[in-house]
């Protein structure tokens, strides 16, 4: 075969394939041209068969389309060839909508559907419709938590999972995203738990100032190193502040300066130990905080024993009283506890005392603890 030869078949293949494309091209073209023509009653019974064919971007297409140019939704409509039915692209919108995972769109066109009044009951599609249309809600209300959880908002959170709930289309995934809510609470509220050696902040800080401050006088400071190491009778600079009348008290002018060899000389001070009152109040304070701790982990059993324990003493502040009705509570909740148990904890819940004090405690407790102390969340 010549050179010439060659390049004029090369040529012609290259032709051909050009024309292929070119009409397959021109069809997709066309195809589409008349699928842009066609009329407002012929989109919908497209719409309609790809519906019952499952084809559901199809179907988003054609019942979209159906809505330009074409009379208003209504039960009873004049289609081509005199023919009468019912119009309605919204209910088979929010169906493709639903499917393809586009929650918001199958909501609003359930709406439409629902204020137009399109379907009502004993109506063909009634039962689909509300099954659909609270399927739809129910999504609509769950996608909202949790964008409200990623962005921080327990509450609004706990708000959308039991609007979720209450439509009742899927328990599990609600329950399990409550899960999530408590862990995420819990963990929030862990963090502001104080170290040790460090001051308590947030509700455990409150139930222990609340506890020691209530007792006689302030609580002593926290000893440093040098102080713990130091000698008794040397400590009295650094020893909690006597609140017996007993204790002896140094004026300044009894002191003598450091450099003295009389500071060698100086006769024993003894400081007293607090009184019993204060000692309660703390081990008490301390007990608390335990089981505070214990209670936002979850653990309800633990919480619940300290706290029962303390409340034999008769020192425990109101906000332990509060946790201590929602530990008995959560073990009814939990099916640890009988019924009887759920007395007990509304009566500590009302020696507690006026409920808005623990506004905030109140966002990290679950809403089926605070339904069985009968406190709206």
């Amino acid at each position: 075969m010549s050179r010439r030869e060659g390049r004029g078949r090369s040529l012609l293949t290259l032709l051909v394939a050009c024309g292929v494309a070119a009409g397959v091209l021109g069809g997709y073209s066309a195809s589409a041209q008349q699928a842009a023509r066609r009329l407002w009653y012929q989109a919908y019974d497209d719409g309609l068969r790809a519906v019952e064919a499952g084809q559901w971007q199809d179907a988003i297409e054609s019942l979209e389309q159906s809505t330009q140019g074409a009379p208003g939704p209504a039960r009873r409509v004049l289609f081509y060839g005199d023919r009468v039915d019912a119009f309605n692209p919204d209910y088979y919108l929010g169906l493709a909508y639903l499917e393809v995972g586009r929650h918001q769109d199958a909501n609003a066109a359930f709406d439409r559907v629902r204020q137009a009044r399109l379907v009502q009951s004993g109506d063909r599609l009634y039962d689909a419709f509300v099954t659909q249309s609270t399927r739809a809600a129910f999504e609509v209300s769950l996608q909202s938590a949790e964008q409200r959880l990623a962005a921080g908002d327990v509450d609004g959170a706990r708000a959308a999972a039991a609007e979720a709930a209450r439509l009742g289309t899927n328990p599990a995934r609600v329950q399990a995203f409550n899960q999530q809510i408590e862990q995420r609470a819990t963990a929030a509220l862990a963090a502001q738990q104080p170290s040790p050696g460090e001051p308590a902040a947030g509700a455990a800080g409150t139930l222990a100032a609340e506890a020691i401050t209530g007792a006689q006088g302030p609580p002593p400071s926290p000893p440093t190193a040098q102080a713990a190491t130091a000698p008794l009778t040397t400590a009295a600079a650094t020893a909690p502040p006597a609140a017996s009348p007993a204790a002896p008290r140094l004026s300044p002018a009894a002191i003598p300066p450091p450099a003295s060899a009389e500071v060698a000389k100086a006769d024993a001070v003894i400081v007293p130990p607090p009184p019993r009152a204060t000692l309660d109040a703390m081990t008490a304070a301390s007990g608390e905080r335990a089981a505070v701790a214990a209670f936002l982990r979850g653990n309800y059993a633990v919480a619940e024993g300290v706290l029962r324990q303390v409340v034999a003493g008769q020192t425990l502040s109101p906000l332990a009283q509060f946790y201590y009705a929602c530990s008995l509570a959560a073990l009814v909740v939990t099916g640890e506890r009988d019924a009887s148990s759920s007395a007990e904890a509304r009566q500590a819940l009302r020696r507690a005392g006026a409920l808005d004090r623990f506004a905030r405690d109140q966002r990290y407790i679950s809403p089926r603890i605070l339904a069985a102390l009968e406190v709206e969340p």
